[in-house]
């Protein structure tokens, strides 16, 4: 989908029910004001069938993990919604990068790092619960790979 395209379509809120994936590349990342305070990043990803979504990463899992993986521009990013997990009170995800080319960053993802571990600091976890995830479990790039 070309530039021109894009301006003809205004990108659709992704709104995943448990299960629900999207996959696709990034062709833009800002930070949005919530309303309930703070911010949250917004990833704007074209689908293969050149559907664009908009993922709103307000969770603090899925903000967590983008700024873990730290998307660009031009990546290959693939979102899996797992659902609610009652007995921490979270919504959970995982999240998958493929990397494009490098480029400059757009987001402060240093920022919404810190952020999202101040929320994961109110969360007790469950004794059967991994920790949150941090730099050491992040995966290697994947490299020529068919999505």
């Amino acid at each position: 989908m070309n530039l021109e395209d894009r301006l003809d379509h205004y990108p659709e809120a992704w709104k995943p029910e448990p299960g629900d994936k999207i996959l696709g590349k990034v062709v833009s990342i800002s930070t949005l004001e919530s309303k309930f305070g703070g911010s949250y990043p917004l990833v704007e990803i074209v689908t293969g069938d050149d559907k664009e979504f908009a993922f709103h990463a307000f969770h603090t899992v899925a903000k967590s993990e983008l700024a873990r993986l730290k998307p660009k521009p031009g990546d290959t990013l693939g979102v899996k919604y797992l659902g609610r997990d009652d007995r921490v009170d979270y919504e959970r995800y995982r999240i998958l990068i493929e990397r494009a080319e490098p480029s400059s960053e757009t987001v402060d993802w240093d920022s919404v790092a810190a952020e999202a571990h101040e929320e994961f600091d109110g969360v007790p976890p469950a004794a059967d619960d991994p920790p949150p995830p941090s730099d050491s479990d992040a995966p290697a790039p994947v490299e020529d790979a068919a999505w």
